[in-house]
């Protein structure tokens, strides 16, 4: 798996509140990996655009979402994402 840790069964889309902590956000992250790593492409979209909306410079969400783009094929759009992850964590 891309990322240890998840157990399947969480909702990796369900909005988080401002006062939820990283560690939720962490979890989060963690089961959309495990949807990519299953296969759920789509799934995992989903799930790094809501954590994107939680956290818009997370070079984590950014790195999700070009794996996202690979997987779909969209080399251009990963490459893109990839370039932005960089600079969002040096």
């Amino acid at each position: 798996s891309l990322a240890g840790g998840a157990r399947r069964g969480k909702d990796p889309i369900a909005p988080m509140s401002s006062a939820q902590s990283n560690g939720n956000f962490d979890d989060k992250l963690d089961a959309a990996w495990n949807l990519l790593a299953d296969g759920d492409v789509q799934g995992a979209r989903r799930a790094a655009t809501r954590l994107e909306a939680d956290d818009p410079e997370s070079p984590d969400v950014l790195l999700l979402k070009a794996a996202c783009a690979r997987e779909a094929g969209e080399h251009d759009e990963a490459l893109a994402l990839l370039a932005q992850a960089a600079e969002a964590d040096p």
